[in-house]
């Protein structure tokens, strides 16, 4: 398929851990996993930041002009911590992550939560779940961010069944910019120098939230829309490790929109499977 990007609107909002609540630990190797109680997932304290694509650049919109307000083509959340990326297919500050419980055998901790998640919705339209395709169950727990591969391109998504992207190329500054080294292409054959080799596409909201975390949180309004240039994402400052906004325990929501009559949600879904081009080069 040829021709320039869909149209799309897109919406990053803050998140983090409630901290007056008990962080929740993974007692195989006692890191730090985001919460499952509703509640226990809370807005940062900047205010959401609302894009247009056009298909050629990006730019910022404000919240009078805004006029994406139905139900998204897709949201995901996701948290960093400690170069690890976790993710669930829908919002988690709105609604609990699979039962619920911080702890398995807390079986009492949302009794006041037993409404059927998969009939809620609120009057942004933003159901349980807004994935599409394998994703579309909502997730039961956090998941790590994952790839498949697609010859030499490498696909971010939670259903994704490889740690490590495919091919990486000396002259992708992106990849240091949005990956931590746990994600980097690892075998010494993965590594190479020819220009057409290597890759990124996947879910939308999965490469913003990884632009998002690319930078200060505070920069995001500002920084984000000179990332997409000529129906391309591009990266600025090279990937300087003390620039990138990976701090432990940040978590981002994106939602993305279609823009009828000129995108739907099939376009979209082409955009993410590699139609218009890799996403990254």
């Amino acid at each position: 398929m040829t021709g320039p990007v869909p149209p799309f609107a897109f919406r990053i909002d803050g998140m983090q851990q409630d901290p007056a609540k008990e962080p929740r630990y993974d007692p195989s190797c006692n890191l730090w996993v985001p919460p499952k109680a509703k509640g226990w997932n809370v807005a940062s304290q900047h205010a959401p930041a609302l894009f247009y694509c056009d298909g050629q650049t990006a730019s910022r919109q404000s919240a009078t002009s805004w006029s994406f307000r139905g139900r998204p083509y897709s949201t995901y959340s996701m948290y960093h911590y400690s170069g690890i990326f976790w993710v669930v297919n829908y919002d988690a500050i709105r609604h609990q992550v699979g039962d619920g419980l911080h702890n398995p055998r807390d079986e009492n901790e949302n009794d006041d939560n037993d409404s059927d998640p998969e009939a809620e919705e609120d009057d942004s339209g933003d159901s349980y779940s807004n994935a599409e395709g394998d994703d579309a169950t909502p997730l039961t727990d956090w998941r790590r961010l994952r790839f498949d591969y697609w010859g030499d391109v490498s696909i971010a998504s939670v259903a994704g069944a490889e740690d490590r992207l495919r091919v990486q190329r000396n002259d992708q500054a992106w990849v240091r910019a949005l990956l931590p080294e746990g994600y980097h292409a690892e075998r010494p054959e993965s590594q190479t120098s020819e220009l057409q080799r290597g890759g990124l596409i996947g879910d939308l909201p999965i490469i913003i939230s990884l632009l998002a975390y690319s930078m200060p949180e505070t920069s995001v309004p500002y920084r984000l829309p000179e990332m997409f240039r000529n129906g391309r994402w591009v990266f600025q400052h090279g990937g300087s490790l003390d620039e990138h906004g990976r701090t432990d325990g940040r978590g981002v929501i994106v939602r993305v929109w279609p823009n009828p009559p000129h995108s739907g949600d099939n376009d979209l879904r082409n955009y993410e499977k590699g139609d218009y081009g890799k996403m990254f080069d």
